[in-house]
């Protein structure tokens, strides 16, 4: 039986979708740079655009995410007495460290520039769907935890936390690329003619 709300919205068999993160991309917030995020267009998807400003092109690190290892979060806080609202977001990503030497000491002067920076993050859920955390004003790290383990089956790497404040919810964002990137280091999205 089809579930359906009082709005008359069906949601089909109820079991739509599933949770998770797929990927992770994040790459330095250029305040002068020109996001656009077109909520008025009426479709399912928010379509997001990037004019690149004095930072440059945006290169993103796309980090793939095992099963139920990272998040993304948000949550509204509201203030009816002073009629203010905004959005608290937050991404927690799980870096591995493996064998190779040279790729681990890249991720680490990867993680040192993140700590420092103010950042914008694409989060590729499960379902294929893409959000922009820290659309106007980027996310900072607020957290970074790691180490070897102890046990054969430890997390020898790190978990890093971004955290930040948007006056709207994380936009899905149609993306100027067919697929994410994998790797290190690509554009993504590709920047506006």
């Amino acid at each position: 039986m089809a579930c359906t709300l009082t709005q008359g919205i069906s949601l089909g068999d109820c079991l739509i979708g599933t949770g998770g993160v797929k990927n992770i991309s994040i790459g330095v917030f250029d305040k002068s740079a020109n996001y656009t995020v077109d909520l008025e267009s009426g479709t399912a998807n928010t379509f997001f655009s990037y004019e690149e400003g004095a930072g440059g092109a945006l290169v993103l690190h796309t980090f793939e995410q095992d099963i139920e290892i990272a998040t993304a979060t948000e949550s509204a806080v509201m203030d009816r007495a002073t009629g203010t609202r905004f959005f608290e977001q937050s991404v927690a990503i799980q870096i591995n460290f493996g064998k190779d030497a040279t790729t681990n000491d890249e991720l680490i002067t990867l993680i040192d520039e993140v700590t420092k920076s103010i950042m914008i993050v694409f989060v590729e859920d499960n379902n294929g769907a893409v959000r922009m955390y820290g659309a106007t004003g980027g996310l900072k790290a607020t957290e970074s935890t790691g180490g070897t383990g102890q046990a054969f089956g430890d997390l020898n790497g790190i978990t890093l936390t971004l955290s930040g404040k948007e006056p709207l919810p994380a936009p899905l964002a149609v993306i100027n690329s067919a697929s994410a990137p994998t790797g290190t280091a690509a554009v993504y999205p590709a920047p506006v003619a």
